[in-house]
């Protein structure tokens, strides 16, 4: 859906459903798994003058049955919930200041000593840049809250499962607070 009103540019607002049959997981012979997924995604992006915002929201629901056990289980690492903001002011003559808010949810995990199930979390940025003639001046920063799994339980297994892997496997931001600038020079 596409709408045209005084002042603003576009709005545009999608929502898709998807549903899945049943497949294999690929490169995994042992535990061969049958999968249905159904979820929907949603995006609105507003622009007006310097101002462009953009928002999302992703729902999957996504199943899959055991081998072993028969049983249909919440397909891990998949989170239920994701949702996305972005707003940036930016007039291209002067400077942009840009802000994102990305929430992950809930995720099931497997093979995991310390929990079954992941904590949700929020991550934060900005970016500001500033023109000075040929020059571009720019300083960064992502996940400012400084949300890491590390904070919750280690990436070390306490002893080394039968398939080789010594360590968790990734649920959450496992980098941290990320600062950075620059200087850009067009030509």
């Amino acid at each position: 859906m596409e709408v045209e009103k005084s002042g603003i540019e576009r709005h545009r607002v999608w929502v898709r459903t998807t549903r899945s049959g049943c497949s294999s997981w690929p490169g995994n012979r042992k535990r061969q798994r049958h999968y249905a997924a159904v979820g929907t995604e949603f995006l609105v992006r507003f622009r007006q003058g310097h101002l462009n915002v953009v928002a999302s929201h992703a729902f999957v629901h996504s199943t899959e049955i055991d081998k072993f056990s028969g049983l249909r289980e919440i397909v891990p690492l998949t989170p239920k919930h994701t949702t996305g903001f972005d707003a940036m002011w930016e007039d291209p003559d002067r400077m942009r200041i840009g802000f994102e808010v990305y929430y992950t949810g809930l995720q099931q995990l497997e093979e995991n000593p310390y929990r079954t199930e992941s904590v949700p979390y929020w991550v934060f940025g900005i970016l500001v840049e500033r023109r000075v003639g040929p020059f571009r001046l720019f300083l960064n920063a992502e996940n400012i809250g400084d949300v890491r799994q590390t904070r919750y339980d280690p990436l070390v297994l306490p002893q080394e499962l039968p398939d080789g892997r010594r360590t968790v496997s990734a649920w959450g931001p496992l980098e941290g607070r990320v600062i950075n600038g620059g200087l850009r020079y067009r030509f």
